[in-house]
């Protein structure tokens, strides 16, 4: 190839560079799906951050903190048991099961495990949501199988 056809070396280089930018910026954007939202059961109401399947792997792992009525809705594509962990967790937490609008599981005051955790919490059968908030909430706002949830 004549020398005149090549691309200087540093202009080869910022193409590079903005190319491997935008690659990261698509596959953040297509994996998190997360979006602001509202979650209501029994009458309490709580804000979440929506995430599909494919970007709850990290979930709030490595998060200091969640706000007293905030938490994250997992949203599954059709029905499945997908299991959780506490995985490097800073703050306990409250799992709360949905099936098509009904509360059909919870698992209160999850511990947070380190980098290696031990135990996988499962729903006892299919769900089509999971709801995380601090440990305790459900407790508090007597959360119980059965009740109606609206996602807003």
């Amino acid at each position: 190839m004549p020398r005149a056809a090549l691309i200087p070396r540093k202009i080869f280089w910022a193409l590079v560079a903005l190319s491997i930018v935008i690659i990261i910026l698509g596959v953040v954007l297509c994996l998190s799906d997360q979006k602001a939202s509202r979650v209501v059961i029994g009458g309490h109401q709580v804000e979440v951050e929506k995430v599909n399947s494919l970007a709850a792997e990290r979930g709030l792992s490595n998060r200091r903190s969640l706000g007293e009525n905030q938490g994250m809705l997992f949203v599954f594509d059709g029905y499945a048991t997908p299991g959780f962990w506490m995985k490097e967790m800073n703050f306990p937490l409250d799992i709360i099961w949905i099936k098509d609008g009904t509360v059909t599981g919870l698992e209160n005051n999850l511990p947070p495990e380190g980098e290696r955790p031990q135990k996988i919490y499962r729903p006892l059968t299919l769900i089509n949501y999971a709801l995380e908030v601090n440990a305790g909430w459900a407790d508090r706002n007597n959360i119980k199988i059965g009740d109606q949830v609206t996602i807003k």
